[in-house]
């Protein structure tokens, strides 16, 4: 025998599995031996508890599974005398909840809102590596990348649209594989609904937590963490963002390996210096800006400004309500560009206007009553009323951003001159263009089936009047910040409800017109 008893002939001693031989063996040792007895000694009184728990839920309702946490407490008393185990209250209930089911679910109650609470913290202050590496699986493709990153904005190991995703919910995307992330994520949200499941073998070693969290407070709608039991090491993690998409993490022995990016655009023959300083601004330097923008994530919804300098040779980006991470990213993007200037103040001061997703939307109560009971009714209640407002009034406040990015594409460079562009920019311009444009039919979709049923289903794009994006995402904008936010009259209501579906069609149209033109 070995030093010590094995895991697995502990709970076949206990479960009386053992042939007399082995039983006497195992018996003698963990009389003799100070550590194993008291491990044995802590699985029996898990054991008990568990047994106990399970007789009162097998007769009563399935409100017993609240009295979880009293029981866990028991069992934490009597661990906190044998601290040779290295579990508490998760990690016996756990095993001992495998010892009769192999797998058991906690459903949301004040005892399991206490055992997430308590799983997280532990995992979160239990040691990690950070030379590990993770996979990443998103939008059909994958990224080997390392578990810890110091300079998640730049550091090359995405195309952007998964850190902004990330970012956008709050979620920590430099360790997205980490309790300390999914804790600060969770500890923010107004509402959420957890769950714990405990599955695997007797063996603690053979043992997984998966800690799973839903919420209509945050465009990530639903996270799960899977934690190993043995030293809490988080192994894999799975994030939906709703009509968004979404994305995979897992840790892997493989080899961390960027993704190549797009290649830069290729220069012009290199100019005289004296040349170069005094030529005008081109739509390809304009266009080298605009995806470093893009990179840093700051080209869709933050306070920027652009304009050229009184010679015409330079490109000034100027603000003075981005928040500190953001002006270091752009900082960073900017930083081997030439024909830009930047004029940045304020760091780290507030954004002007705020968005619906920095803080609960305001509503107004100078709605007319009847205008609510219907939007009430329509929707699903009050409760659901309120959820549908933050979530579109969020999906509409974007699209006006994406459908504004669009246009300072248009704006700087203008489609006579695309073609005097080298192919490498010409596919990089596209590229920009077709992330705003799959990004404006995934929130139409959800803006949509949001308002179906208010509206109706089945939006048509007979019409093929022009409509430009523009004015078609700031006309809804203006119209469901109007209905479900602002003070009108009864008519104004009415007439704003029947305008809703022609607003959607008419963005539905322009998205299809526009990205076609542009192919």
């Amino acid at each position: 025998m070995s030093v010590h008893v094995e895991e697995d002939q502990l709970l076949g001693f206990l479960d009386g599995e053992l042939g007399d031989p082995e039983a006497r063996v195992v018996r003698a040792h963990t009389q003799e031996c100070a550590v194993c007895g008291a491990r044995l000694a802590g699985l029996r009184a898990a054991s008990s508890a568990f047994h106990d728990f399970e007789q009162q839920a097998v007769r009563a309702t399935p409100v017993m599974w609240s009295d979880l946490a009293p029981r866990l407490d028991a069992v934490d008393q009597e661990l906190a005398r044998q601290r040779t185990l290295r579990w508490g209250t998760a990690g016996v209930l756990a095993l001992a909840a495998s010892v009769v089911l192999g797998v058991i679910l906690f459903r949301q109650t004040a005892g399991t809102e206490r055992t997430v609470d308590e799983v997280l913290a532990r995992a979160a202050h239990a040691p990690q590596s950070a030379r590990r590496n993770v996979r990443v699986n998103a939008f059909g493709g994958a990224v080997i990348r390392p578990a810890v990153l110091l300079d998640a904005a730049n550091s090359g190991y995405d195309d952007g649209r998964v850190r902004t995703m990330f970012v956008n919910a709050r979620y920590d995307w430099g360790e997205p594989l980490s309790a300390k992330a999914y804790l600060s994520w969770r500890g923010q949200l107004a509402r959420r609904h957890d769950a714990v499941l405990v599955k695997g073998g007797p063996a603690a070693r053979d043992q997984t937590y998966i800690v799973r969290t839903e919420t209509d407070a945050s465009s990530l709608r639903t996270a799960s963490l899977t934690l190993r039991a043995g030293d809490l090491r988080p192994v894999a993690g799975s994030f939906e963002f709703g009509n968004l998409g979404s994305v995979e993490i897992s840790e892997t022995a493989e080899p961390a390996t960027p993704p190549a990016r797009p290649a830069p655009a290729p220069r012009l023959a290199p100019p005289t210096a004296r040349e170069d300083e005094t030529r005008e601004l081109r739509p390809e330097d304009a266009l080298h800006i605009l995806a470093a923008l893009n990179r840093a994530g700051a080209d869709v919804g933050e306070p920027l400004e652009l304009s050229k300098d009184d010679q015409g040779r330079k490109l000034i980006v100027s603000s003075n309500g981005l928040s500190e991470s953001v002006q270091r990213r752009v900082e960073s993007e900017l930083a081997g560009l030439s024909r830009v200037e930047l004029r940045l103040q304020g760091q780290g001061g507030a954004r002007a206007g705020g968005s619906p997703s920095d803080s609960s939307t305001q509503v107004s109560d100078q709605r007319p009553r009847p205008i609510v009971a219907l939007l009430e009714e329509r929707l699903g209640g009050p409760l659901k009323l309120q959820s549908v407002t933050e979530e579109v009034l969020e999906a509409s406040g974007e699209s006006l951003a994406r459908a504004h990015a669009l246009e300072v594409l248009s704006q700087w460079i203008p489609v006579p001159r695309e073609t005097e562009l080298p192919d490498a920019d010409q596919r990089l311009l596209r590229s920009l263009r077709e992330q705003h444009y799959a990004a404006l039919r995934r929130l139409a979709g959800r803006m949509e089936t949001l308002l179906g049923p208010l509206v109706g289903d089945g939006i048509e794009l007979h019409d093929t009047r022009q409509v430009r994006m523009m004015t078609a995402a700031r006309r809804l904008n203006r119209d469901l910040s109007l209905l479900f936010a602002g003070s009108y009259s009864q008519t104004e209501g009415e007439r704003t409800i029947r305008a809703l579906r022609p607003d959607l069609q008419d963005l539905r149209r322009a998205i299809a017109l526009d990205s076609n033109a542009r192919r």
